[in-house]
């Protein structure tokens, strides 16, 4: 006797949600899970298969897409569409289940602009389309949009002249001029500079610049003490010493101006004088005195700067005498003033006296008519005889005695 094994085997399978699998026994299954089967083998023995069964679930999608109008699209299931709406396909999926997709299609249309350009004489311009362009006109060009359709774009395109211009400037020496391109110039000369002009295309501008020097010069000066001086740069000076000023000169440029200024002292003087009673005495500044007194003075001195003069002034009174006087007859008086007087009478005489000023002298003359006598002596021989003049007599003889001669000397005594 043989005994024959029972048998078991094992199977794994899946089907599509919503279909059914019949199992080996004839029991049918519609869910995942693992079913247990007991059918008789070849040999009429029991044979038991397990069937791990996968319920595969059908599958769905949505696709969003765009085409170009006047072009189509082929959906899943093959068929063709070309205007914007929404198409359900069925196909089978990967698994072999059902795909239901959904398209969401959308026509996008075609668009057209225009740009309106401008480039400088003596540039190319790209259009959209890669072609270039030289000159003034219109240009249509077919590219694609944002979208990947057709964009039809016109271009406008001007080519705008390039200008040149000239300018003529001048800097001061030691100056630095900025050209328009940016460029610096310290000398004289004529520069090119290329710069972009208002339409943003090319400027050639030629610049003549002129360097102009500075200018230096001295001024020799003075001031009196006390005086303020303006120097050219309106600053002011009071003391002796050089100063530098920086003035702009005729032509804009720095002027360097040396002023050597020298401050001329101030003088003073006294003075003392006297004048008569009654005279009038100038002083330094014109102005006239008379009376005893100190006067301040100011006048321009030597250099042209105040004087002060202190005038002590002493008014010296004029004096007045009286002198009586008498000569003989025949006799002549002179006067204090040179004068002569020969006659009895009152004489006024004008002279300086002792301080130079007037001297009035009245002078009253008497004129003393002269007389004569004789006188008859006798003295023994050898006797001495004194005469009325003092002198003496020992011989006989006349003698004469004038005793006019006596008062002519007495009267100058």
């Amino acid at each position: 006797m043989t005994v024959i094994p029972n048998t078991t085997s094992t199977q794994t399978l899946s089907i599509c949600d919503g279909a059914t699998h019949t199992l080996p026994d004839g029991a049918a299954a519609t869910t995942t899970g693992t079913y247990i089967s007991h059918i008789s083998n070849a040999a009429g023995c029991d044979s038991t298969i397990t069937t791990n069964l996968t319920v595969i679930p059908n599958t769905t999608s949505i696709r969003n897409i765009s085409i170009c109008a006047g072009s189509s699209s082929t959906l899943p299931d093959g068929v063709v569409v070309s205007s914007t709406g929404t198409y359900i396909s069925h196909i089978p999926n990967a698994a072999g289940c059902d795909s239901t997709i959904t398209t969401n299609l959308t026509v996008i249309p075609n668009t057209t602009s225009t740009q309106t350009l401008s480039i400088c004489d003596g540039a190319t311009h790209t259009l959209p389309d890669g072609a270039t362009a030289t000159t003034t006109g219109t240009y249509v060009s077919h590219i694609s949009n944002a979208a990947g359709c057709d964009s039809t774009i016109t271009t406008n395109l001007t080519v705008i002249p390039n200008t040149t211009s000239t300018q003529t400037l001048s800097i001061c020496d030691g100056a630095t001029h900025i050209l328009p391109d940016g460029a610096t110039a310290t000398v004289s000369g004529v520069y090119t500079s290329h710069i972009a002009n208002s339409a943003g295309c090319d400027s050639t501008i030629t610049t003549n610049l002129t360097v102009i020097p500075n200018t230096t010069s001295t001024q020799t000066l003075s001031i009196c003490d006390g005086a303020t001086h303006t120097l050219p740069d309106g600053a002011t000076a009071t003391v002796t010493g050089v100063y530098t000023s920086h003035i702009a000169n005729a032509a804009g440029c720095d002027s360097t101006i040396t002023t050597n200024l020298t401050v001329i002292p101030n003088t003073t003087s006294t003075q003392t004088l006297s004048i008569c009673d009654g005279a009038t005495h100038t002083l330094p500044d014109g102005a006239t005195a008379t009376v005893t007194g100190v006067y301040t003075s100011h006048i321009a001195n030597a250099a042209g700067c105040d004087s002060t003069i202190t005038t002590n002034l002493t008014v010296i009174p004029n004096t007045t005498s009286t002198q009586t006087l008498s000569i003989c007859d025949g006799a002549t008086h002179t006067l204090p003033d040179g004068a002569t007087a020969t006659v009895s009478g009152v004489y006024t005489s004008h002279i300086a006296n002792a301080a130079g000023c007037d001297s009035t002298i009245t002078t009253n003359l008497t004129v003393i008519p002269n007389t004569t006598s004789t006188q008859t002596l006798s003295i023994c021989d050898g006797a001495t005889h004194t005469l009325p003049d003092g002198a003496t007599a020992t011989v006989t003889g006349v003698y004469t005695y004038c005793q006019w001669s006596w008062m002519r000397f007495n009267d100058h005594d």
